[in-house]
């Protein structure tokens, strides 16, 4: 995998981070600075743009989900130290707190299955291709 592959994966990690925050920290200002005698027209225009918002944001997490998982059932290196279904079960379950931890082991690193290793578990003489 490329590496500005690689970092745009780490970005769109970080990124759901960020537009979770702001997502509630702009829902929060509305509801702070809303009027003492509020009526429904003060609530029609902003929040359904948030929701809008809302549902494009969940699917983009969706689908960077999608990604991760279909990278961890292609991943030799999963199947060879039997950890795929934890992953699988990992990324399924926690989702974005998960996915930094596989992005910066098994994506930054880019692992090479222990098959492809000519120098015992450390390493140490290992034949770059």
């Amino acid at each position: 995998m490329k590496t500005s592959h690689k970092t745009l994966l780490g970005l769109a990690i970080v990124s759901q981070f960020v537009g979770a925050a702001l997502f509630l920290v702009v829902f929060i200002y509305l509801v702070y600075n809303a009027p003492a005698n509020v009526g429904p027209e003060y609530f029609e225009g902003p929040f359904a743009i948030m929701n809008l918002v809302g549902l494009l944001f969940t699917a983009y997490c969706t689908a960077i989900i999608v990604i991760f998982i279909i990278h961890a059932t292609r991943n030799p290196h999963l199947e060879m130290t039997g950890m795929r279904t934890t992953w699988l079960v990992l990324l399924c379950i926690f989702g974005p707190w998960a996915m930094p931890f596989y992005w910066f082991h098994y994506i930054w690193r880019d692992v090479v299955p222990m098959q492809q290793s000519k120098s015992g578990p450390l390493g140490l003489n290992r034949v770059q291709n």
